[in-house]
């Protein structure tokens, strides 16, 4: 028999990653407050539950992208929440940002219950979804993951069995905060570029075609310089720094990332 497939979250990332899946052609039913989210997948051929509680009764594998974590606690283990309603063998395939004590307190309270949990966390933003070229990070167990890789791969292009739950959840926040630091370097040195009078359109050609090239540089004056909030990375930053504690790491960039790109990204550097 086919997967059973719910989504809950139908925000910017989610409402792209439930219309990959409809495209595909999975059985979904999809469940969020934003009525109209529902309705346009809805239109598409999903069908919509009038709860959370109603949607973990109807499918085998839910997947989830919501924010805050306050969020996803609520919906997992909340009055009216997943494991309230769902059967032995249920999946949670979670795509919500949570530190990795978190996932793992949540993974193991639902194993309790019979329901497994894949902490399958995202990189590459909607743009990826709609490409099919999100980069996946998973941490879990090896059989869950074969039930769920034909959904990453909808939207998917690379996906990483990286161990047990609570990886993906850390891969997430430390390829984050390596992308902290380059967006912190390419905002100043695009700041520098413009003081020095240098024409802005010719030196993102430079940073495209030299050896400081990178995926932010890239596309710096179009995408990241402008639409990305000063406070978009303090709590990755929040959350590597205690991982670093947890494992005797020091991170003394990370620090000075958390410290100074809510600055460099206040007042932008650019025009």
């Amino acid at each position: 028999m086919a997967e059973r497939i719910g989504f809950i979250g139908l925000g910017t990332m989610g409402s792209r990653l439930a219309t990959n899946l409809v495209n595909v052609g999975f059985d979904l039913t999809v469940y969020d407050r934003q009525l109209e989210a529902v309705q346009k997948l809805v239109t598409m051929g999903a069908k919509s539950a009038l709860s959370v509680s109603d949607l973990a009764k109807q499918v085998d594998i839910i997947e989830i992208a919501t924010a805050p974590h306050a969020e996803l606690e609520k919906i997992v283990l909340g009055p009216g929440g997943i494991l309230e309603s769902a059967a032995a063998g249920t999946i949670i395939d979670n795509h919500s940002e949570s530190f990795p004590s978190d996932t793992r307190r949540m993974a193991a309270e639902a194993e309790r219950r019979g329901v497994h949990w894949l902490d399958a966390q995202m990189s590459g933003g909607y743009r990826g979804v709609e490409g099919h070229s999100l980069c996946s990070m998973v941490g879990g167990d090896a059989a869950i993951l074969e039930r769920c890789r034909p959904l990453l791969e909808a939207s998917s292009s690379a996906i990483f069995h990286l161990g047990e739950v609570g990886t993906g959840a850390a891969a997430k926040i430390i390829q984050n905060t390596i992308l902290s630091g380059i967006m912190m370097a390419t905002a100043e040195g695009f700041a520098l570029a413009k003081g020095s009078k240098i024409d802005l359109e010719l030196f993102q050609g430079v940073v495209q075609t030299s050896a400081c090239q990178s995926h932010v540089g890239d596309s710096w004056l179009e995408n990241w310089g402008r639409q990305v909030r000063p406070d978009a990375y303090q709590w990755v930053l929040e959350s590597a720094l205690r991982i670093g504690d947890e494992v005797a790491v020091e991170l003394p960039g990370a620090a000075l990332s958390k410290q100074r790109l809510p600055i460099i990204l206040g007042p932008r550097p650019l025009p």
